[in-house]
């Protein structure tokens, strides 16, 4: 028994020796510098403040002819009624919603599975209205820097508000900023959602048209009390048969063998296909049938 106390009393003295002399051979070494924004020098602020200006002037799309239209967009006959009911509406008809004693939408949630189209809706909107348009993605606002992501949320909502004239906003994913609270959340991703919270309380008491979407492919997983806020949320939902056959059409009229194919066996195998699943599996099929040609080119030279 002392044999083994001995032995570990060995060890700890071995772990302390070589301990101290790492510490002699790195002491003489700078340590790594933190920069917190309280001590940031100024003229890190300002390139801080630059660049955020610098990213958010790039989430506007300037070319909104390369935008889809509203008749671009395959089937989603409900979703683009009511958005167009709720967001259109109101800038075609001022006086009607004056008089009305009701506000017209701020906040619009878009939600579905994936690859329906949620984007493209978003994107029509902001055509439709001939508004300006900031495409954004939930990654674009987060920041390793702590206290910039939501500076970056801020300056997106000043330069929106800032502008004469109608503006869209639009986040894609929103549910990777506003999940549902956790107790082990971190400070920073509450900060975040803090901020969040207090801009769309700016749009809803504020008097410029400023109008945000935001699409989320999982609605269960929002904070409530970010998700209240959203008083219009419009289901995106698949492709029916109809819209199924006409993207299937449109993704694959360039194949030699489109002719031939039965549309109605493949409107019908493909049921529970989003538009972009549609896409990939046009693809597929384009792939196989190059890979047939590629064999008959092969056995007509060998022959």
């Amino acid at each position: 028994m002392s044999a083994i106390i001995k032995l570990r009393e060995a060890r700890a003295t071995l772990l302390y020796v070589e301990s101290i002399l790492y510490w002699q051979a790195n002491k003489t070494k700078p340590s790594p510098v933190i920069i917190r924004e309280k001590d940031t020098p100024s003229d890190t602020l300002d390139s801080f403040h630059t660049g955020r200006k610098e990213a958010i002037e790039h989430t506007i799309v300037r070319d909104k002819s390369e935008l889809p239209t509203i008749d671009d967009i395959v089937g989603q006959i409900e979703a683009k009624k009511a958005l167009m009911e709720a967001v259109v509406d109101p800038v075609l008809y001022p006086e009607w919603f004056a008089t009305s004693g009701h506000n017209p939408w701020r906040c619009v949630l878009l939600y579905g599975p994936p690859g329906t189209g949620k984007t493209c809706l978003s994107q029509s909107i902001a055509r439709e209205m001939n508004t300006r348009f900031y495409q954004v993605s939930s990654s674009d606002l987060i920041s390793t820097w702590s206290g910039q992501s939501e500076k970056l949320i801020r300056e997106l909502f000043d330069h929106a508000l800032a502008h004469n004239g109608a503006s869209v906003i639009f986040i894609d994913e929103i549910d990777s900023l506003c999940r549902i609270r956790q107790i082990t959340e971190d400070d920073n991703i509450r900060r975040v959602k803090t901020e969040l919270f207090l801009q769309l309380q700016r749009l809803h008491t504020s008097l410029n048209s400023v109008l945000l979407i935001c699409a989320t492919n999982c609605p269960w997983e929002l904070d409530a009390a970010f998700l209240r806020r959203f008083e219009k949320r419009i289901f995106v939902d698949l492709p029916d048969a109809a819209s199924r056959g006409i993207l299937l059409k449109k993704f694959m009229n360039k194949l030699t063998m489109s002719s031939n194919i039965n549309w109605n066996v493949l409107e019908a195998v493909t049921d529970g296909f989003s538009g972009d699943d549609l896409r990939r599996f046009a693809r597929e099929v384009a792939f196989l049938h190059f890979n047939k040609f590629k064999k008959l080119i092969m056995c007509r030279l060998i022959g």
